[in-house]
């Protein structure tokens, strides 16, 4: 059983995994594994693993290799998703039985490659890239961050402000203390984000939380990636990107648990 923080060996680095127990004890639902998007770490589900504890679900967020407390920080210009795909089915190994998989943005993709390699009791993609190519978020982050855009293309790390993350409605300071976390990413993963094509399997239940207001990824690919998996997609109007932080985070965290539990319910 893995406790607190923990270290997964791999052949390329220690991966940082931070476990939570429910706080009532319990051990019949399956345990969660959070994975999380480009230049973030397993410190952003923070919020969503204590309320998650409370409600009597176990937990797990991953650090991806290079990212967090993970290893393989010099070495992070040669990542690519191939080695965080690994990273996720490691974690996944490492867990007491079988999680369900939740994924934010480049997560949610690791998520949906991970489910051609195995079957879970369920996934969860939290504002995730789109399901078809990767065209309409670059399209978009062109649009309205050239500059940004040109990074990306020059194999340079893509920064982003907390106008991209988050909505108004999460208070200026809270925001900008979150961005002010977000680290370097791998430049080829970034150019897989935007150009490798998308696994069109599923092979579990499958939940899309998507954003209203999302300024990273356009959001009419939300329902788009839920029709393709043969899912269903709960639309958080008035959000952004980040919704394990946003200012109502809460909201899509309860649909995720009500909907996991229906699953249990109904399978």
């Amino acid at each position: 059983m893995i406790k607190g923080r923990h270290r997964v060996s791999t052949p390329a680095a220690e991966l940082e995994l931070r476990w939570r127990e429910a706080d009532d004890g319990a051990t019949d639902r399956p345990p969660l594994l959070f994975v999380h998007g480009v230049k973030a770490g397993a410190w952003v589900w923070e919020l969503w693993m204590a309320a998650a504890a409370a409600r009597g679900w176990r937990s797990a967020a991953l650090s991806l290799r290079g990212h967090g407390q993970s290893g393989g920080r010099e070495r992070l210009s040669r990542w690519r998703l191939r080695d965080y795909e690994d990273d996720v089915m490691r974690a996944v190994a490492e867990m007491p039985e079988p999680p369900v998989l939740v994924g934010h943005s480049m997560g949610g993709l690791l998520v949906r490659r991970v489910l051609v390699r195995s079957t879970p009791p369920a996934a969860v993609l939290v504002t995730p890239a789109g399901a078809r190519d990767g065209l309409g978020v670059t399209a978009l982050l062109a649009r309205r961050r050239p500059w940004q855009f040109l990074r990306s293309l020059a194999f340079r790390s893509i920064r982003l402000d907390a106008s991209d993350v988050f909505s108004p409605a999460l208070p200026p300071a809270a925001a900008e203390a979150y961005v002010a976390q977000l680290q370097d990413e791998s430049p080829l993963a970034q150019l897989e984000i935007a150009f490798a094509p998308r696994p069109r399997t599923a092979g579990c239940p499958l939940l899309v939380l998507g954003a209203g207001e999302d300024k990273l990824v356009p959001p009419v690919e939300f329902p788009r990636t839920a029709r393709i998996y043969g899912g269903g997609c709960v639309m958080f109007a008035g959000m952004g990107h980040g919704l394990m932080a946003e200012g109502f985070w809460d909201w899509p965290l309860a649909t995720m648990l009500g909907w996991l539990d229906a699953q249990r319910r109904d399978p």
